[in-house]
């Protein structure tokens, strides 16, 4: 009787038991976390030198009027100096692949992390990459005595295009390229001039002098007719201006212009054309020209490379005069204008286009 007992109590708890197993009793692991691998530092992108190459861009600006009066008496001309400051939301424009953009700042959308151009184009651009830029001696604008001159002036920007290349290493080097173009400077021409004569009956006395004194005048006899007195007017400045091409591959070239003792010549360059030796690589302005890169050139260009690089424009008046660079000396003396680029005689026959000027002489 007690061993049935024993035997049913058992029964009991090895049921109790397999319930128990099968209501969820199994056991929960916990979770094996691996230790973090040490994650990588990403090394700053390495900048190259920013590269100019190519004729430097030349964007037109809107001209300015100047006046300039010399009406109150002074018996000297009066001169001015023009000035400009000009403004731009940026000085710097960048292109990467298809993607555009403006400043010295470039995102992490076009180049992974971004960069910063700032301590690359240091130096580089004009004012210190700020947005303005002043010339204020450009020019020397006269008035005579007794008149009125309003002078043009056309202002341009000048942008010099360059590349720079960048490395990132991910993580092997990648080099991406960068085109800049970024402003250098500022250049003005005059491109127009007018003379008015004074109005005699406003004219003043000069601002030093103390003013007039009304005396009466003595009465005058009446059998004596008083002559009438004719003030004699100033002579009206003489302003003439031509244009004329500058071929490269010629020599002194005869512009047909006549050149008196005295007269004042002015060379204006259009800001558009260009020219080139045939080695000196791309096409350039007639302004500066450069340094004959071949010391072994065994001729000798019209003048010193000192004064007038290879293929700048020089001028002389004459068959015989001399010599000069007309952007940095006017040419003077009496006869025919003559102009040319600065080249030896013997090498022009492979030279390639030319530079078109205004010639203006104030007699």
């Amino acid at each position: 009787m007690c061993t049935s007992r024993r035997i049913a109590l058992l029964s009991t708890l090895l049921l109790a038991l397999m319930l128990s197993v099968a209501c969820g009793g199994q056991t929960q692991l916990e979770p094996t976390v691996s230790p973090a691998e040490p994650t990588a530092v990403a090394q700053a992108p390495q900048m190259g030198p920013i590269t100019p190459f190519g004729t430097p861009e030349v964007r037109d600006l809107s001209p300015t009027s100047e006046v300039v009066s010399n009406c109150n008496g002074v018996t000297s001309p009066v001169v001015k100096h023009p000035s400009m400051t000009v403004g731009s939301s940026h000085t710097v424009e960048w292109q990467v692949g298809g993607s555009v953009g403006t400043g010295v700042t470039i995102g992490g959308g076009v180049v992974p992390g971004g960069v910063d151009l700032q301590a690359t184009l240091e130096g580089h651009v004009a004012n210190d990459l700020t947005n303005s830029i002043q010339q204020s001696n450009a020019w020397d604008l006269p008035a005579d005595p007794g008149t009125i001159m309003e002078y043009t002036i056309m202002w341009r920007e000048v942008w010099q295009p360059a590349y720079l290349d960048v490395t990132f290493m991910d993580p092997e080097p990648k080099i991406i390229r960068i085109d800049v173009k970024y402003r250098t400077g500022v250049q003005s021409d005059i491109v127009g001039q007018k003379a008015t004569l004074c109005d005699p009956g406003a004219a003043t006395q000069p601002t030093d002098a103390p003013p007039p004194t009304a005396t009466p005048e003595p009465p005058q006899p009446t059998d004596i007719p008083q002559q009438p007195t004719n003030t004699p007017m100033p002579p009206t400045p003489s302003v003439s201006s031509s244009s004329f091409e500058v071929f490269a591959n010629l020599s002194w070239q005869d512009t047909g212009v006549k050149i008196n003792s005295g007269d004042s010549v002015r060379i204006i360059w259009d800001g558009k054309s260009r020219w080139r030796g045939i080695n000196s690589g791309d096409f350039s302005d007639p302004l500066g020209g450069y340094s004959d890169p071949n010391a072994n050139y065994s001729c000798t260009p019209l003048m010193s490379s000192g004064e007038a690089g290879w293929n700048a424009m020089v001028a002389k008046v004459g068959e015989n005069g001399v010599v000069t660079n007309p952007f940095k000396n006017p040419p003077a003396g009496e006869g025919t204008l003559y102009l040319a680029m600065n080249d030896c005689d013997q090498q022009r026959y492979d030279n390639e286009g030319s530079a078109i000027v205004t010639i203006e002489v104030r007699q």
